[in-house]
């Protein structure tokens, strides 16, 4: 089982293969992706029809609340 740590400091399992994650939603740009392990964050945007997330931050200092 492999392990990986996330800026906080605790570890998650990786999954042997990739998943999925669907957020249904009228309003794709009120959301917003962050990576706790690297910090990356991402927004929910559209375009010409197209629905998905892109990257708006290389880092972020996110710590869950205590």
């Amino acid at each position: 089982m492999t392990t990986r740590k996330l800026l906080d400091g605790t570890s998650v399992t990786e999954l042997e293969e990739s998943v999925t994650l669907k957020v249904y939603t009228k309003c794709p740009e009120k959301w917003m992706l962050i990576d706790t392990e690297t910090g990356e964050v991402y927004t929910g945007y559209t375009t010409e029809g197209k629905h998905d997330w892109k990257k708006t931050q290389d880092s972020v200092n996110w710590k869950p609340d205590a």
